[in-house]
């Protein structure tokens, strides 16, 4: 989620709760088997951390710290961003006092995003930057290859591409370049799928020129051929 970037990251405390709190989101994100082990040695938590379901770390694009919600030494309340999009989610630890600590309860659940907390609203400026690098890190992750281009009134604002075409040719991307997207072939959706289309269809049908002849051919068009 690129607004998010505008929102300050406090910094846990330095007490055992906010210790493991700092050592889980950072294990988590680094997505590394044996730093994940690691960190199970270490705090010893049930479940091991490197039980959780390995597609939540894709899902989510791992965490940042976006509030404290409770700080004592052997207990922290935090709100959690995901990476990859607005959604949050609130994470408990509870903690033994010994050296290191030990994780008693550990709780972590998505929540609807507190009022207080909503996503600001960047510039156009902020905005291109912060897409840039996000597709920036994420090709240089090796998790995206492709062009952007964004264009507002007919003036193009943004326009890069990232990446590889073929990678083992190495051969790069290119504005032109053909991908296969996923679903990109289903250029329609069956009224009996999707029953709020019919809805629109009904109040299209009653323009004149009806709308269904504005696209008559939009149903039989052929997708340009992949690879």
């Amino acid at each position: 989620m690129l607004a998010t970037s505008v929102l300050a990251q406090p910094a846990a405390p330095q007490t055992p709760a906010g210790t493991v709190l700092t050592a889980w989101v950072t294990v988590f994100n680094s997505a590394d088997p044996a730093v994940i082990r690691a960190f199970d040695e270490t705090y010893r938590p049930a479940p091991p951390l490197g039980q959780l379901d390995p597609g939540l770390r894709q899902q989510t694009g791992g965490f940042t710290l976006l509030r404290l919600d409770k700080s004592e030494p052997t207990s922290i309340v935090a709100v959690l961003q995901e990476k990859n999009s607005d959604r949050v989610s609130r994470i408990e630890f509870v903690v033994s006092a010994e050296d290191p600590p030990k994780i008693l309860r550990q709780t972590l659940r998505p929540i609807p995003r507190p009022a207080d907390l909503q996503v600001q609203r960047m510039t156009e400026a902020d905005a291109l930057a912060a897409l840039s690098a996000r597709a920036g890190e994420l090709a240089d992750h090796d998790q995206f290859s492709g062009a952007v281009l964004v264009a507002r009134h007919g003036k193009v604002l943004l326009h890069k591409v990232w990446g590889h075409a073929n990678r083992e040719a190495g051969t790069p991307v290119t504005s032109n370049s053909q991908f296969r997207i996923g679903s990109m072939n289903k250029m329609n959706g069956d009224l009996r799928v999707f029953p709020e289309l019919a809805v629109v269809v009904a109040a299209l049908s009653n323009l004149d020129p009806p709308a269904a002849s504005r696209v008559v051919d939009f149903f039989t068009l052929r997708m340009p051929a992949t690879r």
